[in-house]
């Protein structure tokens, strides 16, 4: 976040820099002839005055009075440069004003997201929330993380690594192992909840499932969200109905989201997985469901 905030501010300074550069020749040139110009004209004028197109008179009138407009632009230069110093003066306010606004409500949302998520992300925080919620749980410390060390391997690669690890005594989902990703040039940084849920009779050797809530809006992005639609294949297990006719966890997901994916591990885990973005009550139980339901598919 502190780089995404270095480099608005950058670009907008640098933009504004170049605003004023293209700005400067435009105020310094605005309503002045040169002396090159005059030049011109006054050859011009003489070309007319020798052709015969313009009388003696004429001629000497729009001579002395492009003289006298030089000499007027020349007295008033201290006063044109105090009003470009103004000019100036006021559009680097502007930028600084600009960037302050961007600053600030980047600041605002990275203190409101990290106030959202710092409660789970703590594996004892967790811990406690869970038991708060009816079901038991115990932070496993680092020396003991090794009794789970294929729980804590299940989405996890090089770049996401496991920061917490919590054993769950009641309900059927038995671990909850935190994980974090570090920010990259094109991501920020990424915090996920992986649910465990052992299921012996999910074979090593099986067919992936992968399935996956998604929320339809009215308009891509920005819509209101008015449902949810699953996707993936559950190899005839029924889940996908059963997620689909669960009233409380389709409104869930439609208020909150947060829910990316319920998967199966082949030749790795015995169970399922159930990948959250955060967590609440109203997630927990969601999860509580989802965990029953897949556990009585009987695959």
């Amino acid at each position: 976040m502190q780089r995404i905030t270095t480099i608005t501010i950058t670009k907008t300074v640098i933009f504004s820099i170049l605003g004023i550069l293209f700005i400067l020749p435009q105020l310094i040139s605005a309503n002045h002839f040169s002396e090159k110009e005059i030049n011109n004209q006054i050859k011009e004028l003489d070309s007319y005055l020798q052709s015969g197109e313009m009388t003696e008179e004429d001629y000497q009138t729009k001579k002395n009075w492009l003289y006298k407009i030089h000499e007027e632009q020349d007295l008033t230069d201290s006063d044109k440069s105090k009003s470009i110093i103004s000019i100036l003066w006021s559009f680097l306010g502007i930028t600084i004003l600009i960037s302050l606004i961007i600053f600030g409500t980047i600041h605002y949302r990275k203190q409101k997201n990290t106030k959202s998520y710092n409660d789970w992300r703590n594996s004892e925080i967790l811990a406690e929330l869970i038991t708060s919620w009816g079901n038991k749980a115990n932070p496993i410390e680092i020396w003991d993380q090794y009794k789970y060390e294929v729980e804590r391997k299940l989405e996890t690669s090089w770049i996401t690594k496991s920061i917490g690890f919590v054993e769950i005594i009641e309900g059927p989902i038995k671990w909850a192992n935190i994980t974090y990703r570090s920010r990259s040039d094109r991501t920020p940084p990424q915090w996920k909840l992986i649910l465990g849920i052992p299921d012996n009779t999910v074979p090593l050797e099986h067919d992936k499932v992968d399935l996956r809530p998604k929320r339809k809006r009215t308009f891509p992005l920005f819509g209101k969200v008015i449902g949810v639609e699953w996707k993936g294949n559950d190899f005839g297990l029924g889940l996908l109905g059963r997620y689909r006719d669960d009233s409380f966890i389709n409104d869930t997901i439609a208020k909150i989201g947060k829910l990316q994916s319920i998967e199966t591990h082949p030749n790795i885990y015995q169970g399922w997985t159930i990948d959250l973005r955060y967590i609440n009550e109203d997630l927990w139980k969601l999860s509580q469901k989802i965990a029953k339901y897949n556990l009585d598919s009987h695959r």
